[in-house]
């Protein structure tokens, strides 16, 4: 009996299924594999990952520290068998120290992506509008066009360097006021340019989204990078004023521990507070995520140090980059930014990177940026970043 499947499937999961939307993010890729499969292919002695927007420098030192002087077999074995701390009370305490925010306003998942996701299903559906400005997170617009909204997109113009600019926070507020969509998504700094907006022009929008009933989610996956040593530099300041904001932050990129799958959010909405627990996984990730996570959120000297690093690396590196023709990058403030040949299409530039042991990002296909043959670039350490700089010049 051959069941038809897809016709059986609900409307929302037809319409995933039919309208794709272009990612850098491959679902079809092996992730885990591909890097042994090209050392094998082009007999490579080492890959170089430009393309996983991380910490190079990996994760803190005091969590190898705290694991070595802990019997960490015994504390397994005895987790092993329960269920994980789902209330997550320890690290959410953390962080409402760390950011000035009360505890119950934190709501912990797995990973961004799946925040992401369960905020597209609590507000959107089919005939319903949302706001993007574009290039952003590709994610941003997968999981919301998997509801049957339909986008509302300001794009960042090419002859500014795909800057923000003064017109793209007017152009939000009138979308905002003419086609009343229910969310507004913003990375904060952008994914992928790297750069940052103004606090002041934000709250802007924050206040006039509240008075039409828009809520603003400002992804800040990359924040870390943009905040100071004597303080935090996040839209948290504004979540005791404004319930239509959400922010979102995660422990995968400055902290360097992407596979522990741990992101959270920030809303002083209670309705909003209910509405993700109620779709959000009852228990997102193990007992190991939370132990190393709660070690992380601690530690925030490395954070800073991570910061100044990735600061003087990315100025050495464009430094070799402005003597390099033949190629041009945007300028970024937080460890990714966006580079592009003058005459190699990305396709053949990326397999021609790779057969050197260089992965990065094709950006290609992002909307905003499509067709502009941009990749996406992670800084890396000095010898790895001119690794990069000197193939790139072969080409």
């Amino acid at each position: 009996m051959n069941i038809p499947t897809q016709q059986i499937f609900n409307n929302q999961t037809q319409m995933a299924l039919l309208h794709k939307v272009e990612s850098y993010l491959g679902n079809d890729d092996d992730e885990f594999n591909k890097y042994g499969d090209t050392i094998k292919k082009y007999n490579l002695q080492k890959i170089y990952k430009f393309d996983i927007g991380r910490n190079c420098d990996g994760f803190s030192p005091l969590i190898k520290e705290v694991m070595s002087q802990t019997d960490l077999t015994n504390e397994a074995v005895k987790n092993l068998v329960d269920y994980p701390d789902n209330h997550y009370r320890l690290l959410t305490s953390y962080l409402s120290k760390l950011y000035g925010v009360k505890a119950n306003w934190f709501v912990v998942t797995s990973g961004l992506e799946n925040i992401i996701d369960v905020l597209c299903r609590i507000f959107l559906s089919q005939k319903n509008k949302y706001l993007l400005p574009v290039p952003n997170f590709s994610l941003f617009e997968e999981f919301s066009s998997r509801t049957g909204a339909t986008p509302i997109f300001v794009k960042f113009k090419k002859e500014n360097n795909y800057r923000w600019e003064s017109n793209t926070t007017d152009e939000i507020i009138n979308s905002i006021k003419n086609f009343a969509p229910k969310l507004l998504w913003i990375s904060n700094p952008i994914n992928p340019t790297g750069r940052f907006i103004e606090h002041d022009v934000l709250e802007k929008i924050i206040k006039i989204a509240d008075q039409y009933n828009c809520f603003v989610i400002v992804d800040e996956a990359y924040g870390e990078y943009t905040d100071q040593d004597n303080g935090f530099i996040s839209c948290y300041r504004f979540a005791e004023k404004y319930e239509n904001l959400i922010v979102l932050r995660t422990l995968s990129k400055i902290y360097g521990l992407p596979s522990i799958r741990i992101g959270y959010m920030v809303s002083k909405n209670a309705e909003l507070d209910k509405a993700v627990r109620l779709y959000r996984q009852y228990f997102p990730f193990s007992w190991f995520s939370l132990f190393v996570g709660q070690i992380a959120v601690v530690d925030q000297e490395y954070a800073a140090k991570s910061r100044k690093l990735n600061s003087e690396r990315k100025s050495r590196l464009f430094l070799k980059l402005d003597k390099l023709p033949g190629y041009e990058y945007l300028k970024s403030e937080s460890c990714v930014f966006l580079l592009k040949s003058k005459t190699l299409e990305a396709d053949y530039l990326l397999n021609k990177l790779e057969q050197k042991g260089i992965f990065v990002a094709n950006h290609n296909s992002i909307t905003g940026i499509n067709g502009e043959n941009y990749i996406r670039v992670t800084v890396q350490n000095d010898e790895d970043n001119k690794y990069f700089v000197d193939t790139l010049r072969d080409l």
